[in-house]
């Protein structure tokens, strides 16, 4: 840092000035280095949701695609993936158990069973 220490008062407002206009010169040149940067983060930002855009579309039509059977399309029962579970009522009928208990009924396994009590 240089001093102006030791000079006349006219010498130092000179010396004061010429010091600003270096300090003002640097932190012009740093402002324009990071211009610079900022303006290839924007650039890399929209290329980045673009992308992202992208993504999104191709997630919407795989679940269209996913959600599609027999039954929500125009495709014949055989083009239907035999290893799908259905989402209908099952053997049971709905609100029944596998082993056709009611809704909310007591299960009793094996841990129940072997508890003390």
């Amino acid at each position: 840092m240089v001093t102006c220490a030791g000079y006349t008062a006219a010498r130092r407002r000179a010396c004061r000035g010429a010091v600003l206009r270096a300090r003002v010169a640097e932190l012009e040149a740093q402002n324009e280095v990071m211009a610079a940067q900022v303006a290839a983060r924007d650039t890399q930002l929209e290329a980045a949701q673009a992308k992202l855009a992208v993504l999104v579309e191709q997630i919407e039509e795989l679940r269209r695609r996913l959600g599609k059977d027999s039954s929500t399309s125009s495709q014949p029962p055989s083009s239907d993936n035999p290893h799908k579970k259905s989402r209908g009522t099952g053997r049971c009928g709905p609100g029944l158990g596998a082993s056709g208990q009611a809704a909310g009924h007591a299960v009793l396994n094996a841990q129940a069973i072997r508890a003390p009590r």
